[in-house]
């Protein structure tokens, strides 16, 4: 039984009639209830046969299939950053089935640094959406040219017919899409409708999750935060692409040479969440030299701790390693 509806529906009802004491009123419940969320072509099957299908996916034997779980985790499907050395720390870069968290004070680059995570995919040939929920959509489109060409923006808005066939010849070079979207308070459900309607992409661009509203309007922020979160999470698994989003740091992080955990502004759970949190470092006098830090403050099943040490145009939106960098003034010279 493999519809995608017919495993969904039965795991929700499951959660709410497991408490039943009876066992024939929970297989009449199970019954009616599954069956009647399932598609038309899928009821003549017995319920036996759906529970059978779907319940070993929630209950699993630890010993069975070990080997092949044990070499699951090295063959994450990864998606690669745009910036080779942060790639290098996270084995190969973000992967799908993650969630990566940006952190960083307010225009300290949450935004630029999500444009090149979208671009580095795209770079790949992958499929991205990205839903804003603070700028202006056409400033969103110029700044995706502006980091896709690594042209200043001003150029780009200035000979817009001459950018708009170089953007062209990069999506017909790469095979790649991007969609891109509004989502101030919007739901993880109106999210979930969009990956409904054009299909499921490669990795998903939220700026900024805090924007997003909980299905179950509660007054506490931090508390509705951590349903968000958790709404993502619960979506991201059940699509299996990767999220990218970002959280602001508190102002007292603005100057800070390094930003961690504990900065995270308004819910720790939203680092609980995370597989990735990428810190955006920045001090006054590195901004003087565009010099830019990521610190690598979470990485599931790995030491954090790590930096890698950038270069930030903002005029271009486009973040660099050193590395890079210099091999591109060195092929100018």
């Amino acid at each position: 039984m493999a519809s995608r509806q017919a495993k969904q529906a039965t795991l929700v009802v499951l959660k709410e009639v497991l408490t039943e004491e009876s066992s024939d009123k929970l297989k009449r419940i199970l019954k009616k209830k599954i069956k009647s969320k399932l598609p038309g072509w899928a009821k003549w099957i017995p319920i036996g046969q759906i529970l059978d299908a779907l319940l070993p996916e929630v209950l699993i034997d630890f010993f069975e299939d070990i080997y092949e779980r044990l070499v699951r985790p090295r063959m994450r499907d990864t998606i690669s950053t745009g910036i080779e050395p942060l790639d290098d720390a996270l084995r190969g870069g973000t992967a799908k089935g993650e969630l990566t968290v940006v952190l960083a004070p307010t225009s300290k680059g949450k935004t630029t640094m999500l444009i090149n995570l979208g671009v580095g995919a795209m770079n790949e040939g992958k499929t991205v959406y990205h839903f804003f929920a603070e700028q202006n959509e056409d400033l969103i489109w110029c700044r995706y040219a502006s980091c896709i060409l690594n042209k200043p923006f001003p150029d780009i808005v200035k000979k817009p017919k001459k950018y708009t066939f170089a953007v062209q010849e990069f999506q017909a070079r790469t095979g790649s899409k991007l969609r891109i979207a509004p989502c101030m308070k919007s739901s993880v459900n109106l999210l979930r409708a969009f990956i409904y309607r054009y299909g499921v992409p490669d990795a998903l661009i939220i700026d900024y999750a805090d924007k997003l509203v909980s299905a179950q309007k509660l007054k506490d922020f931090r508390i509705e935060l951590i349903c968000i979160y958790d709404d993502i999470v619960e979506m991201m698994r059940e699509f299996g692409f990767a999220i990218w989003t970002a959280s602001q740091t508190p102002k007292n992080s603005v100057n800070k040479k390094k930003i961690d955990l504990s900065d995270i502004a308004e819910s720790m759970d939203k680092a609980n969440s995370a597989d990735n949190v990428l810190a955006l470092c920045q001090t006054d006098i590195e901004a003087k030299s565009n010099d830019f830090r990521i610190f690598l403050a979470k990485v599931r099943n790995e030491e954090g701790g790590k930096e890698v040490r950038c270069k930030i145009f903002r005029n271009k939106m486009k973040i660099m390693s050193n590395e890079s960098w210099l091999r591109l003034i060195t092929r100018r010279a």
